[in-house]
């Protein structure tokens, strides 16, 4: 339990000998000072009592010393299937209506995405500023939003907490949320950094290359909200010549930038009316892998999502959970953030 819950994959051989090994001494030492000495001796408290407090204290001290691998992750999933998107019967009602601004066919298809020329770096050419209008009325849509969370713990859960929203506002969005442990929008190559975090790109192939697309045709979402935190940052090895690459190296950047555009472009082209991509917080957890520790990585992704959004030219968006944190002055509060990485709902 005490390993579970400190982040330890336990259905590993390496985790499972660990915690089998740990069973056993804990075991033998329970057994030496507390088992035998009772049934074998006469009632002595100050013996008994201070034996069991030497294994209570051992325990305690397992618990310290024990250091965690990755947070615990644990999905609400009574809130996160009363929320669910319901499956969509017929033709959707647009959310736009033609006295609004944008017109509806601006995002009715995908068509009017404007594909990126280069993804190396942002556009040097400004999107046209969005046309806007102005009412005293609190906006209501004619129908609920359809919003589809997908990505790693971080976005299990802000789409939780999205989700306990929407149930309390059910005439203004319903949500889904598709997630894995680490998943990565980096779906090449391995992760360096993690040697205990194989099965990520599995995971992660699994949910955006097949489950992604089949949930979308079925759920028919007006959004997908596309948030990962740490695998994106962590070193990874695309070849033995260049070695492990991390997000200061140039490569690195340039990689990740046409994995993100070439994601955005499928979702677009699936028919997904707007994309938004999370600039995540910075993790204020302190890292096993050292690496981790350095915001300039995370500086340097939050860089990359940025140009991905400025090089379409609508239907694209950028949600900054990263400055939202900073100006709200909560970066480093306890209570929003318990372990440093997983908002609280």
């Amino acid at each position: 339990m005490l390993l579970r819950e400190r982040g330890w994959r336990l259905d590993t051989l390496g985790g499972f000998a660990v915690a089998t090994a740990l069973t056993l001494v804990l075991a033998l030492a329970s057994y030496r000072l507390l088992e035998r000495p009772i049934h074998g001796a006469a009632w002595s408290p100050s013996v008994t009592f201070r034996r069991a407090g030497l294994a209570t204290a051992g325990v305690a001290l397992l618990a310290v010393v024990v250091p965690a691998a990755v947070p615990a992750v644990v999905a609400n999933e009574v809130v996160l299937d009363a929320a669910e998107i319901a499956p969509a019967e017929g033709s959707l009602a647009p959310l736009v209506t033609p006295t609004a601004a944008p017109p509806s066919t601006s995002i009715a298809t995908s068509s009017t995405a404007v594909p990126p020329t280069s993804l190396a770096g942002p556009t040097t050419t400004a999107a046209p500023a969005p046309t806007t209008t102005t009412s005293s009325a609190p906006l209501q849509p004619p129908r609920p939003v359809r919003m589809l969370v997908v990505g790693d713990s971080t976005a299990l859960y802000v789409g939780q907490g999205l989700a306990a929203w929407s149930l309390d506002q059910p005439d203004l969005a319903q949500v889904s949320v598709r997630w894995c442990q680490g998943c990565t929008f980096m779906l090449e190559p391995a992760i360096t950094t993690f040697t205990d975090l194989s099965g990520v790109l599995d995971a992660s192939r699994a949910l955006v290359d097949d489950e992604l697309f089949g949930t979308i045709d079925e759920l028919r979402p007006d959004v997908v909200v596309l948030m990962s935190t740490v695998s994106d940052v962590a070193n990874r090895e695309w070849s033995a010549d260049e070695g492990p690459l991390g997000p200061r190296d140039e490569r690195y950047r340039t990689r990740m930038r046409d994995a993100y555009g070439e994601l955005t472009l499928r979702l677009l082209g699936a028919g997904v009316p707007e994309v938004v991509w999370v600039v995540p917080p910075v993790p204020t957890a302190e890292w096993r892998e050292e690496e981790m520790n350095d915001p300039e990585r995370y500086r340097l992704h939050h860089e990359v999502i940025r140009e991905v959004v400025a090089a379409f030219d609508m239907q694209v968006e950028v949600a900054d959970l990263d400055r939202w944190l900073d100006e709200s002055g909560h970066a480093a509060t306890p209570s929003w953030r318990p372990d440093g990485v997983h908002f609280t709902e």
